[in-house]
């Protein structure tokens, strides 16, 4: 009987020293799997604020090529405007030469 008992302890141990390293294995995957999640988290915010910064950079220099257009539309403006005066001077001295 004796023998029996101690089979059954030694099994009885066995079997809980087996259970607590799969217990720990299991805690080894959940903490792998946490990183991991956290780590993709982490890259998925930064590829958010990426994105966003470049799109914020973009309308930047979207408001400053119109700003450029505009100033660029308004000096054209003048340098027409000029033309036509100059145009209407040359037209204005070309008929009092002819007369």
């Amino acid at each position: 009987m004796m023998n029996l008992n101690c089979v059954s302890a030694r099994a009885r141990h066995q079997a809980e020293t087996d259970l607590e390293e799969c217990s720990r294995k299991i805690e080894d995957v959940v903490r792998t799997i946490e990183k991991k999640e956290s780590k993709t988290e982490e890259m998925e915010r930064h590829i958010r604020e990426a994105r966003s910064h470049r799109m914020n950079e973009l309308e930047q220099h979207l408001r400053w090529l119109e700003a450029r257009k505009a100033r660029l539309v308004d000096e054209l403006k003048a340098v027409d405007s000029k033309l036509s005066e100059r145009n209407l001077l040359l037209q204005e001295r070309q008929q009092q030469a002819t007369k």
